[in-house]
């Protein structure tokens, strides 16, 4: 039991328990726990298949989502007493052995695990109030988590409508480089087996980064390209820098790479721009995991794949696992909100808003807006304490402890504050390093072994799209100007069947090219991606509307502008081609 009591009470045949905690008096339930329990069941959305209670109480809540809906259910109790109580009574025996209910004990990382386990994407969540009395912290990381973990999919349809044309115009310009350039599987080394440093731009950056310019030769340093003018400031040499950013503003990391012995690691789909700022000897490639760059790969081969768990980070730790490094130290990823600062001083994105601040925007009024917006959430911290970060933060950490857990490498995190990272061990830098001392300095010789590929081929394909593309952008602009013409009859009560018939040729021709040239449907997928899904989500059943013929006309104009959009990609890339 903690610093607490529970007071068993019982009223009109409702079993409740008074809680006394810290001066203060509680129940678990009110005088009308089924009513209690009906008012939140209502907030519920019934068409998905799980709701998770936090807080198992005396189990009236699961009790009447049992009778009176199909849900299933997982219940967090984080306390064995409350839990103990409960289970001295068969009632609550026999709602635990519900099959369809799941009871997961103290540890809420489990919760995750079980979800992943069984493919749960969506949920209603509960958390029953009193508990967050008694354990604020934990209720607030769980609600954290959750609502992280359930984003997941949101963030990831939001990335990829965000940039869809950007990692498009990425593949394109940057094949040129693909032909000529290494992969990361062309990498010969000798940092097997030997110690890795993965270097973030956290704030606590600070305060190790002399320990590592002292030890620097005796270990493979990985840098992200958000820390590495940090590094070069304190004239320190990364071994690799790791870059994945498709936007071209990622460059200004690279900007000041004025040490020519660094090797840019970077992701195919990475922005062009970044690649001016390496020389092409010390440029080594690994292979982007959009479905439209599988399917181009095959003219210029494998790279090697690094797995991205959406955060330049989690591919350098990726990185050091391809190069076989044992251990594995973290430095600068405090994956929070220490001192309310985002990035250690000094960082482009610092010098970036020094620009931006003035007497009335200061530089600590920015960081505490950026704490609001990122939905502040309080979880344990690398000393113990707690510390802020957001639901982006904790996915990344989801990620890290998912793969540390399948990582034969032993895992430090020397970050020296933030967020503590499940898995890792956690000591100081110093600590880790100080056995170097007396070891010879790593032999750093990095030696490739690939050859220049034909990338003939790949510009006959482009022709041949640019071809195929030119008749479909012709296509989806008389469907578009039709379905102007059909919503503007359709609001006059008028009949629109010519239009209609050559929206329906547009329709055609597009299904058959998608289902005949599949990397013409990668293309669709880069360029309609919002008006798919408007039109997939939408319903006929009332006949037709105004909004569907808006969103068809949304449909139309969107091909009208990707397909645009590619063809002028294309034609620069060939004009690039016939210039070189």
């Amino acid at each position: 039991m903690g610093s607490y009591s529970i007071e068993l009470l019982e009223k009109d045949g409702f079993r409740n328990a008074r809680i006394h905690h810290s001066g203060r008096s509680f129940t678990l339930h009110s005088s009308q726990p089924y009513r209690e329990a009906e008012r939140v069941v209502k907030n519920f959305n019934t068409g998905m298949e799980w709701v998770l209670i936090a807080g198992f109480g005396f189990g009236y809540i699961i009790d009447y989502i049992l009778k009176n809906t199909e849900l299933r259910i997982i219940v967090f109790e984080p306390d064995n007493d409350i839990m103990e109580a409960a289970e001295k009574f068969p009632d609550t025996k026999k709602i635990i052995a519900d099959p369809r209910v799941k009871i997961i004990k103290q540890d809420k990382d489990l919760i995750i695990n079980f979800l992943e386990e069984n493919g749960i994407k969506e949920l209603s969540f509960y958390i029953h109030r009193p508990y967050f009395n008694l354990y604020p912290d934990i209720m607030s990381s769980l609600e954290g988590i959750i609502s992280a973990y359930l984003s997941k999919k949101q963030i990831n349809k939001a990335t990829l409508k965000r940039f869809q044309k950007v990692w498009l115009r990425n593949i394109i310009k940057n094949s040129s480089y693909y032909f000529k350039l290494p992969g990361i599987n062309d990498i010969r080394h000798n940092f097997t087996g030997k110690p890795a440093v993965i270097v973030g731009a956290g704030p606590s950056l600070s305060k190790n980064i002399d320990v590592l310019k002292k030890y620097q030769d005796r270990v493979a340093i990985i840098s992200t390209d958000t820390a590495y003018i940090n590094l070069c400031n304190y004239g320190i040499l990364a071994d690799f820098v790791v870059s994945v950013d498709p936007q071209d503003k990622n460059s200004l990391y690279l900007l000041y790479a004025f040490n020519g012995s660094s090797r840019l690691v970077i992701d195919s789909a990475a922005s062009f721009m970044s690649f001016a700022k390496f020389s092409q000897g010390n440029i080594f490639i690994f292979d982007s995991t959009l479905p439209i760059y599988k399917e181009l790969k095959k003219f210029w081969g494998e790279k090697g794949e690094l797995l991205c768990g959406g955060s330049v980070s989690t591919s350098a730790f990726d990185l050091a696992r391809y190069l076989k490094c044992d251990p594995i130290i973290f430095i600068g990823q405090d994956l929070s909100y220490p001192h309310k600062q985002t990035h250690i001083r000094g960082s482009i994105l610092e010098e970036l808003l020094y620009y931006r601040i003035n007497r009335i925007e200061t530089y600590e009024n920015y960081n505490s807006k950026m704490l609001l917006l990122s939905d502040r959430i309080e979880i344990e911290g690398w000393d113990g304490k707690m510390v802020s970060t957001d639901r982006k933060f904790l996915t990344f950490l989801e990620w890290f402890k998912k793969e540390i857990h399948e990582t034969s490498s032993s895992v430090i995190n020397s970050t020296e504050g933030g967020a503590l990272m499940k898995g890792a061990k956690h000591l100081p830098l110093i600590e880790v390093l100080k056995t170097l001392g007396s070891s010879s300095p790593l032999n750093k010789e990095v030696k490739t072994e690939s050859k220049p590929s034909n990338e003939s081929g790949f510009l006959n394909l482009l022709k041949e799209l640019k071809e195929e593309l030119i008749k479909v952008e012709e296509f989806s602009m008389k469907a578009y100007y039709a379905s102007k013409g059909a919503l503007k009859k359709f609001k006059n009560n008028k009949d629109s069947v010519k239009e209609y018939h050559t929206m329906t040729e547009f329709d055609t021709f597009f299904l058959k090219c998608a289902h005949e040239n599949s990397l013409l449907a990668r293309l669709i997928e880069f360029t309609m991606q919002g008006s798919i899904e408007t039109i997939s989500s939408m319903t006929m059943n009332g006949g037709l509307t105004t909004s569907t013929l808006e969103a068809w006309c949304s449909l139309y104009e969107e091909a009208f502008d990707g397909f645009s959009y590619i063809l002028r990609l294309i034609d620069k890339r060939l004009k690039a081609q016939a210039a070189s």
